[in-house]
């Protein structure tokens, strides 16, 4: 059932002292803004990229062993297809890469794609399928070589929605069936709530909170806001409204937003919060303003704002969060 992996004070060029565990078989969702050192992190698990620290494998320390030796299974985000090859013969490589025969290998990958739902794509090229398409055919050559660690950059990267959330549903179903333990890498919040497994926060190079979405995004949300200039708030609904409303409250502050449940993350953009006195309306003291974003505090929450004009530190404003901009994920 897969094996565990830990880091120990992994550090390298991107990363600063990361220690991290994954259980046996279980799904570990690594969440962040780019260039906040998840791909390098992934890498540095399949032996893909120099580190100082150490990388366990099932308890074992691998540090200088090659990727080929550690059992992983790797999709990276730039897909690696070879266009002139068709999906059948790109899943099967890693089975050719250890040895097995043209026809056992591709009997083999032949299997995998049954399993996804994907044996309809077998003879068919790289560039003749979808890009949500293409990047399932990368999850299943990461799946077709039994590996015992699955590690996935970005599955569902530059999809519509609705598509990167069936891909999310798919390869959660593909680790409750599978044998492996799998690490998904991934920047958009909608993505970590589909996947509802425990959540590592990545910023600069580190891992800054783990544990369920609601507790790490309570734990990390100012850091988070702060870096990346979404605002991420951890919710719990104090009350139903109508027409697909709730009410709920944030660090002590009620907000009117779609239902995503008892526990939410409510996200919207700096850009949707407005000097006015619409939905949501809130008096806030500016913290800070810089560069034409503003820090905002109402007692212990903060949010980010992209306001007309930088008011003055120390001050007060009314803003209000308009309902359509508002997404709430389940937690």
């Amino acid at each position: 059932m897969g094996t565990s992996i830990e880091l120990i004070d992994v550090t390298n060029y991107a990363l600063r002292g990361v220690s991290l565990r994954v259980g046996e078989g279980d799904l570990l969702t690594i969440l962040g803004p780019n260039g906040s050192g998840k791909t390098t992190l992934i890498k540095a698990i399949a032996g893909l990229t120099p580190y100082m620290g150490s990388v366990m494998i099932g308890g074992r320390p691998v540090d200088g062993a090659p990727p080929s030796s550690r059992r992983i299974g790797y999709a990276p985000q730039d897909l690696g297809l070879i266009p002139t090859m068709t999906i059948l013969d790109n899943v099967a490589l890693p089975l050719r890469a250890r040895g097995m025969n043209v026809d056992e290998a591709r009997r083999k990958a032949m299997r995998t794609l049954v399993d996804i739902g994907f044996e309809h794509l077998a003879d068919k090229y790289p560039l003749r399928v979808s890009g949500g398409e293409r990047r399932l055919a990368v999850v299943a050559r990461a799946i077709s070589g039994d590996p015992e660690i699955v590690l996935l950059d970005e599955p569902t990267s530059g999809l519509q929605p609705s598509r990167a959330r069936e891909i999310a549903r798919l390869i959660v179903e593909l680790w409750r069936n599978g044998d492996y333990t799998v690490v998904l890498v991934t920047h958009d919040i909608e993505i970590a709530a589909t996947m509802n497994s425990p959540i590592a926060l990545m910023l600069n190079g580190m891992v800054i909170a783990k544990g369920n979405l609601y507790d790490t995004v309570k734990a990390a949300s100012r850091e988070y806001s702060s870096y990346t200039g979404l605002n991420l708030l951890a919710c719990r609904k104090s009350g139903e409204s109508s027409y697909g409303l709730a009410i709920y409250e944030c660090e002590g502050v009620k907000l009117v937003s779609p239902d995503g449940g008892s526990n939410a993350i409510l996200a919207f953009s700096p850009d949707d919060v407005v000097m006015s006195s619409g939905s949501n309306r809130l008096e806030c003291e500016v913290m800070d303003c810089s560069g034409g974003v503003s820090l905002l505090a109402i007692g212990q929450l903060r949010m980010v704002a992209r306001l007309r004009r930088c008011p003055p530190r120390g001050g007060k404003v009314v803003v209000s969060i308009p309902l359509y901009a508002i997404r709430a994920y389940p937690s």
